[in-house]
């Protein structure tokens, strides 16, 4: 807070805001909005209406950095693959290890959907699925 003020990072721009109630409601809405997203392409009409392509590489290389730390791989690594400094992987180990758990949720989901497309590729069948 600077001034009394709140300050907003726009994903590359910070303004200022002052109302924290009209704040507070922006967010729950935007909150509301991501629950309600159905499946894969409604999620990527949605993201892409709302945000920049440079705001969807960003979030992006965000959820790859998170995703190799959890792997194991070290910060000189990541740094190298996903072309960022070593303040961003340490930021987002810090929202690993000290965040809210939502992250690290999203990323053993993701996990589990990596695995069952290479089963698939490898021709492995999972012995509950409905024969076609």
């Amino acid at each position: 807070m600077i001034d009394g003020s709140i300050i907003v990072l726009d994903m590359g721009r910070l303004s200022r805001y002052t109302d924290r109630s009209r704040l507070s409601q922006f967010i729950n809405r935007f909150w509301d909005a991501i629950t309600l997203i159905e499946d894969r392409g409604e999620a990527i009409a949605f993201l892409k209406d709302l945000l920049t392509p440079t705001e969807i590489r960003m979030l992006a290389k965000r959820l790859q950095i998170a995703d190799m730390i959890a792997k194991g791989h070290t910060y000189e690594t990541i740094q190298a693959y996903a072309h960022v400094t070593g303040q961003t992987v340490c930021n987002i180990n810090a929202k690993l290890e000290y965040g809210n758990d939502g992250l690290i949720k999203i990323l053993e989901k993701l996990e589990r959907i990596d695995q069952k497309r290479q089963d698939k590729l490898e021709g492995k069948r999972n012995i509950f699925e409905q024969p076609r």
